[in-house]
């Protein structure tokens, strides 16, 4: 079995998904870690189910705002080996090759190159 955890994001931070409701999200609260913070909630997940994939739902994009790069590239530095499931509410494929340019990662699992994989 392969076990994909899921953050979340929401301007620069973890937040806690309830039923839809958007606009009361608040930052996760979890016993793996204290804080809210994408790249030691994303380490910290990946250890606990011991994979090295992630679906990331970027909320902002989803709404209409901009792809939150600064966290992903972060994200991606940090855990150079993860597989990142990205949805950001591409509307076309140039758009989603587009963002995996600029974040410095190619689709699919290169040998030590960050991946990013669009929904």
């Amino acid at each position: 079995m392969h076990i994909i955890p899921v953050i979340d994001l929401q301007m620069g931070q973890v937040v806690r998904a309830v039923r839809g409701d958007r606009a009361h999200y608040r930052p996760v609260e979890s016993r793996l870690c204290q804080g809210a913070d994408p790249e030691r909630l994303a380490r910290l997940l990946c250890e606990h189910c011991a994979t090295d994939t992630l679906y990331l739902a970027d909320l902002d994009a989803l709404q209409g705002g901009a792809v939150q790069t600064a966290v992903l590239r972060r994200l991606l530095a940090a855990l150079p080996r993860l597989q990142l499931w990205l949805d950001a509410g591409f509307t076309n494929a140039a758009a989603a090759e587009a963002l995996v340019a600029s974040l410095g990662a190619r689709p699919g699992n290169p040998d030590g190159v960050p991946a990013v994989l669009r929904s």
